[in-house]
Formats: C-alpha cells, sequence, structure tokens
C-alpha cells in the first residue's frame, strides 16, 4: 500500500512542475485584431491588421501608426494565413479577433468556406463580428486609419456597437449567430455593410489620413446586407434596415421625423423604448404572423408652430408615427418576400417554436410559403417627453409677429 501511495504522489508533484505545452510567447506572434478576405480568381487574398504594440504606449508627440497589415494569398483560408509568415518573422495569432471583412463580390459565391474554417478553428472565439465590404474591397476597408481609434478593427468593433444601440439600421452579428441564422430551418441571415468614405481614399493607410481636417478617408456603416443560405442576394435601404430590427426587436434607441400638419416643416422623434413580439399561427388552414410594436418616443424638434400643450396635437403626432412605421415595416416584409424570397425574419422559426405540426408539413418548401405569407402589422406609439418647453420657440416667434402687425 506504501508503494502505491509513493507512486500516486510522485505523479500529483509531475503536475507542478511541467510548464505549459501550449503556452505562446508575445515576441513570437502577431496580435491579429482584423481579417479582410478577398477572392479573385479562385484564390482567397488576406489580409491581417497586426497590433504594432510599440506604437500602442509611445508618446504622442511621437506619432506611430499603431497597426499595419500584412497580406498573403492561397488557395484556401489556411494557406493563406500560413503564406502570411514568408512576410513576417511572427506568426499570425487570431484569438483576439474583433472583425471579420467579406468583400461583397465574394460574399455573392458563398461564405460558406469561410464559416467553415473559424468554426473549426479552436484558437479563435466566436465573439468578433463579421461584415460585408460594400462597393470596395475588404483590403481597402481594413486599411483605413482612423482618426480617434488608435486600432482600425477595433474602430469599427465599436462604431457597429454604437450605430446598433443609438441609429437602428445596422446590427452587430458574431460568428456563432451567423451561423445559426443560416443553418437554423426556417431562418437566414443578415451582415451589416461597410463602406470606405472621402475625397482622398489613396491616402487611407497612411498617416497622413489623420493629420488632415478636410477630405480625409473614413469607414462608414452601411445598412444590411440580406442573404438566402450562405450567398449575398441583395442589400436593404437605410428605412428597410431600421424596419428589419424593428421586427427582429433588436431597437434600443433611434430617431426618425414626421412632417408637420399642412407645412413642409419636420418634427424630430426620438424612440427611447421599444418592444415587439411576433406570433405565428394558423387560422382556417392559413399561416398568419401578427407583428406587434409598441414604442415609446420624446419630440426632439419642432420646426413648425404647434403647441404640445394640446393633448390633440400630441395624439396627432403619436398617430403619424405609428402609421409612419407600420408602413415602413409593411413595405420592407413586402419587398423582402417578392424581390429576395428569403425569410430573413425567422418568420419560420417562429411557426417550428409555436406550430410544430404544420411546420413539419411545409419546412422542405418553406421559402415558396414565404412568398405568399399573410402578415399583419399593429404598431402603439406613446409620446412621453416633449421637452422642458411644450410651446415651440416657432409657434411665439409667430404669434409674437402676427401680435405686432
Amino acid at each position: 500500500m506504501m508503494k502505491y501511495s509513493k507512486i500516486i504522489i510522485s505523479f500529483a508533484m509531475l503536475l507542478y512542475i511541467t510548464g505549459c505545452w501550449s503556452r505562446h510567447e508575445l515576441n513570437e506572434l502577431n496580435i491579429t485584431l482584423g481579417l479582410a478576405i478577398d477572392k479573385l480568381n479562385g484564390r482567397y487574398y488576406v489580409s491581417a491588421q497586426v497590433v504594432v504594440p510599440d506604437a500602442l504606449v509611445a508618446k504622442k508627440s511621437d506619432f506611430h501608426l499603431p497597426a499595419t497589415t500584412v497580406e498573403a494569398s492561397g488557395a484556401t483560408l489556411q494557406e493563406a494565413i500560413k503564406r502570411i509568415t514568408t512576410t513576417t518573422s511572427r506568426r499570425i495569432y487570431l484569438a483576439h479577433l474583433r472583425t471579420v471583412i467579406i468583400s461583397e463580390e465574394l460574399a455573392k459565391s458563398g461564405i460558406r468556406d469561410i464559416l467553415d474554417f473559424f468554426s473549426r478553428n479552436n484558437q479563435i472565439r466566436p465573439d468578433f463580428y463579421i461584415v460585408i465590404a460594400k462597393d470596395v474591397s475588404a483590403q481597402q476597408v481594413l486599411s483605413v486609419i482612423p482618426r480617434i481609434e488608435k486600432v482600425p478593427s477595433q474602430r469599427l468593433y465599436r462604431t457597429l456597437q454604437n450605430s446598433e444601440k443609438e441609429w437602428g439600421p445596422t446590427t452587430g452579428v458574431y460568428l456563432d449567430k451567423l451561423i445559426l441564422g443560416m443553418t437554423n430551418q426556417g431562418s437566414e441571415a443578415v451582415l451589416t455593410g461597410v463602406t470606405v468614405i472621402g475625397n482622398d481614399a489613396s491616402s487611407a493607410g497612411s498617416k497622413s489620413n489623420v493629420e488632415r481636417m478636410e477630405g480625409a478617408a473614413a469607414i462608414q456603416l452601411r445598412n444590411l446586407a440580406v442573404f438566402k443560405k450562405d450567398r449575398l442576394v441583395g442589400w436593404l435601404n437605410e428605412d428597410q434596415s431600421k424596419a428589419y430590427n424593428y421586427i427582429m426587436n433588436n431597437i434600443q434607441k433611434t430617431s426618425g421625423h414626421l412632417p408637420c400638419l399642412n407645412s413642409d416643416r419636420l418634427i424630430g422623434i426620438d424612440i427611447m423604448k421599444s418592444n415587439t413580439h411576433v406570433r405565428a399561427f394558423v387560422k382556417n388552414k392559413r399561416p398568419i404572423i401578427h407583428i406587434q410594436v409598441n414604442f415609446f418616443a420624446n419630440v426632439s424638434e419642432v420646426q413648425c408652430p404647434m403647441n404640445l400643450n394640446q393633448e390633440t396635437q400630441l395624439k396627432q403626432i403619436e398617430g403619424e408615427a405609428e402609421k409612419k412605421l407600420k408602413e415602413i415595416i409593411v413595405d420592407t416584409i413586402d419587398e423582402v418576400q417578392k424581390k429576395y424570397r428569403t425569410d430573413i425574419f425567422r418568420f419560420g422559426h417562429k411557426f417550428h417554436q409555436s406550430v410544430p405540426t404544420y411546420w413539419i408539413s411545409v419546412k422542405d418548401h418553406w421559402n415558396r410559403v414565404f412568398e405568399t405569407l399573410q402578415v399583419e402589422v399593429s404598431v402603439d406609439g406613446k409620446i412621453v417627453n416633449t421637452g422642458s418647453d411644450r410651446n415651440s420657440v416657432i409657434n411665439k416667434l409667430e404669434q409674437k409677429e402676427e401680435s405686432a402687425e
């Protein structure tokens, strides 16, 4: 018994003296925060944005670019990434990846190979955003040096987060969410688009881009790309992208406007809270989706003579806001049904959950059912705040002018 005890103790001690077999020395790695993926003539062109540690801690007076881009191509993504080692002394390390940019042309041909690569790589965490480069190459987007954030990929990541929270027509999609959206029954996927703007895109990747007051190149988010299976089939415009997020209950805050009554001027509306409930049911053997949207809003701006102390005028604003949002949602669903014929709203998944017996009968031809699916939309809005002065400045000025005549 004593003999076996000594053996067990010896093995236990070995656990404390062994090294970390999988350790990574920082001076051997290119910590990669962003990847851009293009494809030309059957080959993948991969650009990796890697951090330059010395530049991140440099003095403000001693400007150095905080990240650099290394590139290579290959028949597969893995080959392209491995080939990057021929141009740099450090290997690509993807554990801290924040954004992956895929070119529009590549997305049109299908991205299943890309998703398979990322889902198989156990070095990569799935909490990075995937976006589509619109009207430019993915490499061009990645090369833009931002004027505020130090690292471009980090800037894109945070821009997408803020836009999703404050504006509405974009949505951040992680790898795992994208794969679920494409592979689950009764659902398809969307991704946010991104492009390069500015008068001089040629200097986007140079130090001079952050030294200019005007015309500097910058990245800009561009609405939602519509997918059918793993292929990009089209784009939603800004209103349609916002409508999609209303339907999916993704809206946290956003802003909009309404026309003033009997005027070409506008009333500004800030949506402060929104909640959407989608219900799937079958009535008289006909599948129906009912969408109920409830929102709370503030009046942010009044360009016409209105006195919001009058309850009737507040009710008119609420009614116009409800009408406009309902029209945008209905028109968006109608266009997606007729033009793209792909269920990005996950209506099929709702039937799968709520009416499983019906779903079994239609799941093999759901997209055809989706094209003619009856969708009912109800919107209920409430103005909760009109600012510190309900009587607009414009109304007061016009009253003053009238009394002076």
